[in-house]
């Protein structure tokens, strides 16, 4: 009875690489509102009414959305970072910090540059 009451929550692919326990927590943090596509990126702007340059800020050609980011990479990392070997945790850690510290430079491109 226990069992059909619990809810069923669909499984995050990506859930492994965010949550890895030696990743620093604001790293985690960023890359977990990343992957749940909660970044406020222009495209997520605009849907909230918010008026802002659509352009992307590192290669100005398309408009700046999660996908233009890093989907791809979180399922080529995602498939990468399987297992618990040494690689598979290298991969998780670049990843993450990646994703942190580019979200962090566009933050310093769009408004100290803009």
């Amino acid at each position: 009875m226990y069992i059909s009451l619990l809810l069923i929550y669909q499984m995050m692919p990506w859930k492994s690489i965010v949550l890895h326990p030696i990743i620093h927590p604001r790293f985690k943090f960023t890359c977990w509102l990343a992957a749940w596509q909660r970044l406020a990126t222009v495209g997520r702007l605009l849907k909230i009414g918010m008026h802002v340059p659509l352009k992307c800020s590192f290669c100005n050609n398309a408009m700046e959305t999660i996908e233009h980011f890093w989907k791809n990479e979180l399922l080529w990392v995602n498939a990468q970072a399987k297992g618990t070997s040494g690689k598979g945790t290298l991969v998780s850690c670049c990843f993450v910090t990646l994703v942190a510290l580019l979200w962090r430079e566009r933050n310093r491109i769009r408004f100290e540059q803009g």
